[in-house]
C-alpha cells in the first residue's frame, strides 16, 4: 500500500511540474544599461506581455519553414524547381528552370490529399494564388506526364 501511495504521489508531483522545451537554432544573452534579455532563434511558440510602459513579445510569430518532401533524383532530368515565399500569406511563385518543351504540371493538395488546384506550367515563373483557401499546411507537387518530380510543404499564414 505504501508503494502505491508513493507512486501516486510521485506521479502527481511529476504531472504538476512545468518544463520548457523547444527546437531552437541559436540563442544568447543581451545586456545593456536598461536591463538584460535572453533570446532564442527558432522558437515556434510566442506569448505577448505588456503594460502602460511598453510591451514584449516572447517567441516568433511566424516561423520560417521550408520542407522538400520526397526524392527528386531522376536520371536524365536537369531541373531546378523553387517555391517562394514560404510561409506565404496569399500567393506562391513557382520557378522552374530550364523550362523546355516539357509537359510539367503543378498540383496543390491539402493534408488530407484533396486536390485544391492544378495547372500546366507554361512559364519559367508561375504565380499560384492561394488566397481563397484557409490557413493550413498544403503540399505542392510538380510533375511531368510520368511521375512526381518534387513535392513542397507549403505553409499558408494570412
Amino acid at each position: 500500500m505504501t508503494k502505491l501511495l508513493n507512486c501516486l504521489l510521485l506521479f502527481l508531483i511529476a504531472s504538476a511540474a512545468n518544463a520548457q522545451q523547444g527546437n531552437v537554432v541559436s540563442g544568447a544573452d543581451a545586456v545593456g544599461n536598461a536591463g538584460s534579455v535572453t533570446y532564442t532563434i527558432g522558437q515556434v511558440a510566442y506569448i505577448n506581455a505588456g503594460n502602460a510602459a511598453g510591451s514584449v513579445t516572447q517567441g516568433v510569430q511566424q516561423p520560417f519553414e521550408i520542407a522538400v518532401v520526397g526524392i527528386n533524383d531522376f536520371a536524365g532530368t536537369n531541373l531546378s524547381v523553387i517555391v517562394y515565399p514560404n510561409p506565404t500569406a496569399s500567393s506562391l511563385n513557382l520557378s522552374v528552370e530550364p523550362l523546355d518543351a516539357q509537359k510539367l504540371y503543378y498540383h496543390l493538395f491539402d493534408v488530407l490529399g484533396k486536390e485544391i488546384s492544378s495547372q500546366k506550367i507554361t512559364q519559367a515563373l508561375t504565380n499560384i494564388d492561394i488566397s481563397g483557401v484557409a490557413n493550413a499546411t498544403y503540399f505542392l507537387e510538380v510533375s511531368d506526364s510520368d511521375s512526381v518530380l518534387k513535392t513542397f510543404q507549403i505553409i499558408l499564414n494570412k
